[in-house]
């Protein structure tokens, strides 16, 4: 909630660091990057199906799932919310409101680990030659 709500509180209690030159341009710049964010999202949740839950398990017949933006990233739904929140960030028209984005980021850097544990234990062998061969949220970086 930091990221969302924390950048729009920013923008309205940090006047001094509002962006006043093309506003409207860096707004919709902010929503058209919120949207592709989104789009990630809602497309690697689809990609699991029912293998996506919100709670951090695995199923007995799970496999690994390797296609769609699963092929080059680990959490690609992870991806697109940061992707989203920033894009929003940026909406907001605020220097500082893209900050709180970190907070997100934080909070991945928590759950990506313990997520990976429960794979691989779950999952073993096919999951730990997959994570091997992809990156966790920035394709051939990170």
């Amino acid at each position: 909630m930091l990221a969302y709500v924390g950048g729009a509180v920013l923008s309205v209690v940090v006047t001094s660091t509002v962006i006043r030159t093309a506003a409207p341009g860096v707004f919709i710049f902010g929503i058209v990057i919120a949207a592709v964010g989104q789009g990630l999202r809602l497309r690697s949740v689809r990609e699991l199906g029912q293998s996506f839950t919100f709670k951090v398990h695995t199923a007995t017949d799970q496999r690994v799932v390797s296609s769609g933006p699963y092929r080059l990233i680990r959490h690609p739904s992870y991806t697109g919310a940061l992707v989203c929140a920033f894009g929003f960030s940026i909406a907001y028209t605020n220097w500082l409101a893209p900050l709180m984005v970190a907070f997100l980021a934080l909070g991945y850097c928590v759950r990506i680990p313990a997520e990976e544990r429960a794979m691989a234990a779950g999952l073993g062998q096919p999951y730990l030659d997959y994570m091997r061969r992809t990156k966790r949220l920035v394709p051939f970086v990170f």
